[in-house]
This record gives structure tokens, sequence and C-alpha cells, in this order.
């Protein structure tokens, strides 16, 4: 029982000692996107210092995942368990479990693991797995009491080779009842357990309720020595009747069991409490009374040896039934560890029992955890396709279903289908609206009554979701000058120049507030955005990238994706929609518009030296996505411009060979 007190985000921090991480699976009932964004998914870029803006965080993730410095990510979590404020914002698996119904009632995807593969400086990996009671959460992570586990697989020194079968057996056994295909972060998972090498089992055995009943995993690793006199236990959740623990009575052992209480209140029904004690269980006092105390353990106490089980498994009848898919008791996916270890004198969980007159009870805490009557969600799926502008679905509903986008846009869900926002008017506002608040809104036509659900979506072309705030033409261009000078601290005075102007223009809140965000460009000189262009073409279509390593050929491949592709505030596609609302806001003439979209076109998107370095980046990468990538925002940007030349009252023969001229030779003019 060492290291009894210790915050798990700083633990992890510990674990993973700068070293790279490889590939991270995380399982959790309740789930909190926003919360895991913020807060845990930063401990798998140990390299990388975040700010406490939001904006620039989010700024900073889309340059990190053009660097490769992400790793794939799978989060599993409770359909009926997550978060309707707001939906998943980064590039990550998400896969919502929905267990199937018993009649009215339905157990819980509940267990609570983090799975984190890590690279060590000669390129060998580790693995950290931590199980315990934490949710993804804020609660669960940084205010509630938590008992969690960690072990760390190395292979040859630590890799016992029953834990790791058992592991390998929960990964398989969750993905074929939930999503039949395993996600990139899953494979490499996988493919770590799969290595030989394997070491004695130590004392430590690994439970999930796919193996076998809890009761049955007792009375086969724990109940068979008869020497135990004394169980302890602490779960914030309790079956009614007593009769779970029979299997301790029958063996004479004295049960002891932490009341919940917290802030002089048992937030458990007095019922309970009473039938528990009559049936010989005595109740104890928490150490700490002022947090809730989340924790699920078990501890058993014999002549030689100390039994503690960690994990989720709460004091009810669905935590401790065997899973199967097709049960006919309420049943939850459950796991934990059991540590068996040689102590003289073991720390005791409890110290004093409770006292009946300094708290009051409540009646039984209404938590989603220890509610078993369900109200159905409809089984859909949906993907937001952002580089086409698509939101597609796959329903299996049983009742009629609509989505509502806006008060006036709602559309019948059935089967497989989808819309394309640009043929939707005012469809790239909607989709802007979406990327701000990625939760969809389902109405279900049940015979009695209209039923709400919320729904996360999963995401293709991450890099093309539209971005909530850009910085200014200047701004852009530099950044530009800077990266064609290869100049080190280009990082660095990006995130410099985005504090100073998020923390003036955003509330409390974190919103932007518009009358300051509308400031006024002093880039009305043609030749100041030339020469900016210019020092961004030189970095793009670098030609001496073709007698660099495939290492650097790959990462000026994603340089090429990033600014031409992504939207980002330093990138082609902010530079364009800032030049297009300074036209529209009259702080630039038309024909400067014009001639910057001629640019962009003919010397970017379409040019000839974007061409060549594709060719020559053919061999280290698959380029396919890209160049269908390209095409549309060529196709964009080329309707952008036609639109144009119909308002503006120019010749336009004299524009064409403007163009011309725009297009080979503005080096000269810059």
């Amino acid at each position: 029982m060492k290291d009894r007190h210790l915050i798990l985000k700083e633990r992890l921090t510990q674990r993973i000692n700068g070293r790279k991480v490889v590939a991270a699976l995380f399982y959790t009932f309740n789930f909190d996107p926003r919360f895991f964004e913020n807060y845990v998914m930063p401990i798998l870029v140990p390299k990388q210092n975040f700010t406490n803006n939001n904006i620039t965080n989010n700024i900073l993730w889309r340059r990190l995942y053009k660097d490769n410095e992400v790793p794939p990510v799978t989060v599993y979590f409770d359909q009926h368990a997550k978060s309707t404020e707001s939906g998943p914002y980064l590039d990550y698996k998400i896969i919502p479990v929905n267990i199937p119904s018993v009649g009215k009632n339905k157990g819980n995807f509940h267990p609570k693991h983090s799975f984190i593969l890590i690279e060590n400086d000669d390129r060998s990996l580790e693995l950290l797995f931590v199980t315990g009671s934490n949710n993804i959460t804020q609660s669960g992570w940084c205010e509630n009491i938590e008992c969690i586990s960690d072990y760390l697989f190395i292979n040859g020194k630590d890799f016992p080779v029953n834990f790791k079968k058992a592991l390998r057996d929960l990964l398989n056994n969750v993905c074929a009842s939930f999503r039949k295909r395993f996600t990139e972060a899953e494979e490499q998972i996988l493919s770590y357990l799969n290595k030989i090498g394997t070491t004695i089992d130590k004392d430590v055995i690994f439970y999930d309720s796919f193996q076998m009943p809890f009761s049955n995993f007792l009375e086969i690793n724990v109940l068979n020595d008869s020497t135990i006199k004394i169980v302890e236990i602490i779960s914030p959740y309790f079956k009614s009747s007593p009769d779970i623990l029979q299997l301790f009575f029958d063996r004479k052992m004295q049960v002891r069991i932490q009341a919940p209480i917290k802030n002089g209140y048992c937030l458990v029904d007095s019922s309970v409490i009473n039938s528990y004690s009559e049936a010989g269980v005595k109740w104890y006092q928490p150490a700490d009374e002022s947090r809730s105390n989340h924790s699920k353990v078990y501890r058993f106490y014999g002549e030689k040896y100390t039994y503690t089980i960690i994990g989720s498994v709460n004091l009810t009848a669905p935590a401790w039934e065997g899973y199967t898919s097709r049960s006919k008791n309420v049943s939850n996916v459950e796991t934990a560890m059991l540590f068996v270890e040689k102590e003289e004198t073991p720390f005791r969980l409890f110290k004093r029992e409770i006292d009946h007159a300094r708290f009051t009870y409540l009646s039984s805490n209404e938590s989603d955890e220890n509610q078993f009557e369900r109200i159905e969600i409809p089984d859909i799926r949906f993907t937001i396709d952002w580089p086409h502008q698509k939101l597609s679905w796959s329903s299996k509903a049983v009742y009629p279903c609509t989505l509502e986008l806006n008060t006036s846009l709602i559309y019948k869900i059935e089967g497989n289908g989808e819309i394309f926002f640009t043929a939707i008017k005012n469809g790239r506002s909607i989709l802007d609206s979406i990327a701000r608040k990625p939760l969809l809104k389902v109405i279900e036509a049940l015979p009695a009554e209209n039923r709400e659900h919320y729904y996360y979506m999963e995401q293709i072309g991450f890099e093309n979701r539209p971005l909530e705030f850009r910085i200014s033409t200047t701004d852009i261009i530099n950044g530009w000058e800077m990266l064609a000078n290869n100049d080190p601290n280009l990082n660095e005075w990006l995130l410099a120049r985005l504090e100073t102007i998020t923390e003036r223009i955003q509330d409390e809140s974190g919103r932007i507030i518009e009358e300051y965000a509308n400031e006024k460009s002093l880039l009305n000189e043609t030749a100041r955005h030339f020469y900016g262009l210019l020092k961004l073409e030189s970095y793009l279509f670098n030609t001496a990238v073709v007698r660099k390593s495939k290492a650097d050929q790959l990462n000026h491949y994603n340089n090429l994706r990033y600014y031409l592709t992504y939207d980002n505030v330093d990138t082609l596609f902010s530079y364009w929609k800032y030049l297009k609302k300074q036209y529209e806001e009259k702080e630039i003439m038309g024909v400067v518009y014009w001639l910057l979209l001629s640019v962009l076109i003919n010397r970017f998107y379409n040019g000839k030296d974007l061409k060549y370095m594709l060719k020559i980046i053919s061999s280290v990468s698959d380029t396919r996505s890209f160049k269908v990538t390209l095409t549309m925002m060529a196709e964009e940007l080329n309707n952008e411009l036609k639109q144009l030349v119909r308002q503006l009252p120019v010749d336009k023969k004299m524009l064409q060979w403007t163009a011309n001229i725009l297009a080979n030779e503005y080096e000269d003019v810059a």
C-alpha cells in the first residue's frame, strides 16, 4: 500500500517522464470530452507546454497534429453517461457503448482504464496500464477520492504472461462486443501485448466480467484462504439488501464497510444501513468527509496474506454479474486488479465505527452509475466530413427520428443518409456552428411522447474543421517571413502573439468579443501581401527537399498539407478568409482582393511548382487524399474569383492579362 496519496495527473506525468507517447486507449463510464481534451490529452504530448487560453491551445493542437506529435487515441464510454454540454473537438476515436437492455433495465459499461504506450530514447517500448474507479470527468480526476493502481509492462523485464493475456482478452472482448474493428491505438497496444519475452506472473491477478461473475473470481482467488477473518469494503453504491455478502457470512467473516458520508450527510438510504447492520455488517467513518469517496476497494486479511482488489466493482448486483450480451440479468462490464501481499502488519483502511448522531441520512444517491432503468437511446452513428462539408449517418432506430440543425433545418433520420452543407443556404455558417458546439440534437417520436437525444460525431479531415478565430493578415505574413527564414522561434512568436490577441478579445468564459475582434488591418499595401506570399512560396516549393532524407521529405509533405489545406490561423485558408472578410467590410479594394485571389490560385493551388513537389514526395507518402482536398479548395477559390469578377467594374480582358502576369512574374514586383 505504497504511495497512498497521489494526484493521478502528476502520477502519469511522472511515469511518462517526458518520453514519447505512441498510443493511448481509455475506458470510462462517464465521459466529458472538454475535460479530457484540456486536462488529460496534454499528458500525452509531454514536450509541449500548453497555455491557459482555450483558443490558443486549439490552434496549437492543429500544429501538433500537422507535425505528427499527437499519438492515436481511442476512448470507449457509456452512451448513457456522456456529457451533453459539448462534444469532442480534437482528433481521436470516440466509441459510445450501448449495453443491451434486459426488459426496461440495462447495465453499464463501467471499467475505468488507461493504456499508455511509451517509447524510450532507444526506441524500445513500455506499456503503462492504469485501472481504478476514476471516470474521465472533473470530479473523477480532480475532486473525488478515488483508488487507482498502475502497472508498467516492460518486455523481458516485467512482462507477466497471464496478466498480459488477460489484458489482451479484455481488449478483444470489448472490441468484438461494441465496435467489431480495432482502432489504430488498439492495434498498437495489442501488438505490444502480443510480443514474446514473457516473465513469470507476480502476485497480481486481473479480473473482468467477461471472464466470470465477481463472486466466482473471489471464490477462486481469495476465499480459498480459510484464514481470512475480516474484509473491508469501500463502495459508494449498494444493493438494497445485503444478500450479495452471503458468501462472506457463510465463512464467518466480519464484514466492515465504509459509509458514504460527506459533510455530515450519509449518501445512502437509512434502510440500507439498517438492513446491512442487521445482517452483521459494521459501518465505519471515512477518514475524509469533505469529498465524495468514489473508490471501489475490497481488502481481505488472512494470517499470512492480505488480498486487495482495486477497480470499478461496486457492491451492486449488476457489478457482480458476469457480462454476456444475452444475459437474462442486468450486468455491467467491470474490471479490477487483485494484489496478494505478505505483510506482517498490514495497513488497515478503517479506524472508527460510525456515530449515527453525527450525520443526517439522505435518500439513495441518484447517480447514473446506480440506475439500471434506462431510456433506450436510438442506435444512430454520425460522421462529419470536414473537407467535403458533409454530415452522414447510419441509423437503426426503431421509432422515427429527426435531426434538428436549427429551428428551420430538420431532417428525417432513416437508414443511411447524408447532408452536403454546400447545397444548403447559409451552409457554411451552419457548419461553423457545429464546429463550435459539436453536439447533434435528435428528436425521437415515440407513441406517447417525443424524446431528445444528443450525439457525438466521428470526424474525417479534422485539419479542415472550421476555426473559431483568425489573426490578421499582418500577423500571418509576419509568421511566413520567419518561416521562410527557418526561424526557430516561429512557434514561440506565434503563441505569444495569440496570447496577446485572444486575452484582449475574450470574455471570462473564453468566447470572442466580436466588437474587439474586428480590428482594422493596415495591410492595404499590395506589395506587402506579395512579399509575404513570396516568402511562403519559397518555403513550400523549395526543390532542395529532393536532396533530403525520406524523413525530411515526409516532414515537408506535412508542411505542404498544413499550409495549403489546414484551417488554422497561420495557413493560406485563414489568410484567404480574412481577406474575404476585409473585402466584405470594405477594408480593401475589390481589385486588391482579386489580385491576391489570382495569386493564391495560380501560384499555390494550380501552380507547376506544386505539381513538381507532389511528384517528388509521392515516393514517401500516398498523396491521393491530399490532391482531392487541394482540388476542392481550388474550386472554392475559383468560384469566389468568378463571382468577384462579375462584381468588379473592370475590363475582363485586362483582368485576365494581369492575372497571367501575376501568375508568372510577381516575384519581380515584390
